[in-house]
């Protein structure tokens, strides 16, 4: 599954509809509050798939000793290039990087995760939308059941298990199968105080 980041922050009486965090205000300007949401800036050309720890494209970062994967178009080794790697064929969404991870073994995990640019307001709503791709040479089938999930600290385990926590925002039993085209996961998310 490759990702492409997008989180919006919208006035609790407005909506502003575009994993990047956007701030919405009355006049409908927006704001990103991720990071490095498109994945292209980094510090070295990804060479391996990933080993745990910090991604390349920082701050992103995985969650756990799991090993989610960073692909670019500079790329040092045939399988972390964009558009081809050795998970099949895939441009990406917007410029030429994405983040990737393997979530369909039944207790082996990977998690994306960075920190905003600025701390959620309980008095805005957010509208939080990446995109999806599934892909095409080692998925299977596809994946109903992944989601998003707030903290106020990173998260870190020391192996790659599922981390036991419930994501605040999750698919709701949408499938997502395309292996073609970047597939829009997109919800509002109001914070708590």
């Amino acid at each position: 599954l490759f990702l492409n980041m997008n989180f919006t922050k919208s006035h609790i009486y407005e909506f502003c509809c575009t994993l990047l965090l956007i701030v919405c205000h009355e006049s409908v300007n927006s704001q990103n509050i991720v990071p490095n949401s498109d994945f292209e800036v980094f510090t070295v050309c990804p060479d391996n798939f990933g080993t745990g720890g910090m991604l390349t494209a920082i701050p992103w970062q995985n969650a756990n000793m799991g090993s989610s994967d960073y692909f670019h178009a500079c790329g040092l080794q045939d399988w972390t290039t964009v558009p081809h790697n050795s998970l099949g064929y895939q441009a990406a969404h917007s410029g030429v990087a994405y983040a990737g991870g393997y979530y369909l073994a039944s207790d082996f995990r990977e998690y994306l995760q960075t920190p905003f640019s600025e701390p959620m307001d309980p008095n805005f709503s957010y509208l939080v939308s990446f995109y999806v791709n599934l892909a095409e040479d080692v998925s299977g089938c596809g994946i109903a059941d992944f989601g998003v999930y707030f903290s106020n600290t990173p998260l870190m385990s020391a192996d790659a298990s599922a981390i036991p926590v419930t994501p605040q925002l999750t698919t709701n039993g949408v499938y997502y199968t395309d292996t073609a085209a970047w597939m829009l996961f997109t919800a509002c998310y109001n914070p708590v105080g």
